[in-house]
């Protein structure tokens, strides 16, 4: 499956030391299926274990000069502000959903 894994950090920090995160995996179109965004789904879980059903959404960028039309599984939350292998930490979204 071909996608890209995006991190977004707020600046600031809770009381336990976490930030808040928006957790980006994008899916070419042509890949879009439901064993993969199961599959995306699993492997945001394995990054992010305490990411619950809720916090977990899906979309279709619908404006991007370089991922529109790939659909994307979301994640939001507060997570400890470290690097997570295999994960592009970025600090602009330039894509819309």
């Amino acid at each position: 499956m071909s996608k890209k894994k995006f991190l977004y950090w707020d600046g600031s920090s809770n009381e336990e030391g976490k930030s808040g995160v928006s957790a980006y995996i994008l899916i070419e179109y042509r890949e879009q299926t439901l064993k993969n965004f199961l599959e995306a789904v699993e492997e945001l879980r394995q990054t992010f274990p305490d990411a619950t059903d809720e916090q977990i959404s899906l979309g279709r960028v619908c404006l991007s000069s370089f991922y529109k039309g790939f659909m994307i599984v979301c994640y939001e939350g507060d997570q400890i502000k470290k690097e997570y292998e295999g994960w592009e930490v970025r600090k602009i979204i330039d894509f819309f959903w």
